[in-house]
C-alpha cells in the first residue's frame, strides 16, 4: 500500500482500520510519502495510522512540508541497505547519491521511534541541519517506510536521460515494501516434518 499527498480525512474509519490490520496483523507493506496533505500535514497525527508511521508527527496545526530544495544524503545504514544501493559497493553507491539533484521539497518531521532505522536524511540548502527522509520500521508483523518527499521526479527529470538512478530506486523501494507481505491465500503447518503411520485394517 502506498499512501500519497491525502489526508487522512479522505479514509473512512473502517478503511483506516483495514489499513492498519493489513500491516499488522497480515503482514502487509506500507510506504507513506511526503506531500502538502501527507503525514502531519493531512491529519495523520490524529487518527490511528500515525502508529504505522515510523517517526513522530506533527500536529496538523503546525505545517511541516516546505518547498525548499534539499540534498539528500545516505546514512552508514542506508549505504548497507539493499533497497538504496546505486553501485557495486558503498563506495560506489555513496557517489551516485552525490550526483542526484537536490529535491525540490521535503517534511520536517519529528524523531524516529524506538525500532525506526533513518536510512536517508535531507539537508537543506538554505540553513543548517538535516531531517530524515527515508526511515523504516517492523510494525506487528508488517513493515512500513518513509519517503518524505514528493519530488523525487527531479532524479528523473535532472538527469541524463540514461542514467537510471530514479528508475532503480523506485523499484528497490517498492520491492522492499512488497517482499514480505503474504500471498492472497496462504498454506501452513503446525511442523516441517510429518511421521507417515501405517493403518492396518483386519479382514
Amino acid at each position: 500500500m502506498i499512501l500519497g499527498s491525502v489526508e487522512v480525512g479522505f479514509f473512512s474509519a473502517e478503511d483506516t482500520q483495514n489499513l492498519y490490520d493489513f500491516v499488522s496483523r497480515r503482514g502487509g507493506g506500507l510506504l507513506m510519502l511526503g506531500g502538502r496533505r501527507s503525514l502531519g500535514d493531512g491529519g495523520y497525527r490524529e487518527s490511528l495510522l500515525a502508529d504505522l508511521a515510523p517517526v513522530t508527527l506533527a500536529p496538523s496545526s503546525t505545517p511541516t512540508f516546505l518547498r525548499e530544495e534539499g540534498r539528500a544524503t545516505l546514512t552508514a545504514y542506508g549505504l548497507d541497505h539493499p533497497m538504496l544501493q546505486l553501485g557495486t559497493d558503498a563506495a560506489k553507491t555513496a557517489a551516485r547519491w552525490k550526483l542526484l539533484p537536490p529535491l525540490g521539497d521535503y517534511q520536517r518531521t519529528g524523531e524516529p521511534k524506538p525500532g525506526a532505522v533513518v536510512l536517508a536524511t535531507v539537508t537543506p540548502i538554505t540553513e543548517r541541519g538535516s531531517f530524515p527522509l527515508v526511515v523504516t520500521q517492523r510494525f506487528g508483523r508488517g513493515r512500513t517506510m518513509m519517503f518524505a518527499t514528493g519530488s523525487s521526479w527531479r532524479w528523473r527529470m535532472e538527469m541524463d536521460h540514461q542514467d537510471d538512478s530514479h528508475q532503480r530506486l523506485w523499484r528497490q523501494m517498492l520491492r522492499w515494501v512488497v517482499e514480505e507481505t503474504p500471498t492472497r491465500l496462504q498454506v501452513s503447518t503446525d511442523r516441517a516434518l510429518y511421521r507417515m503411520i501405517a493403518m492396518c485394517r483386519s479382514a
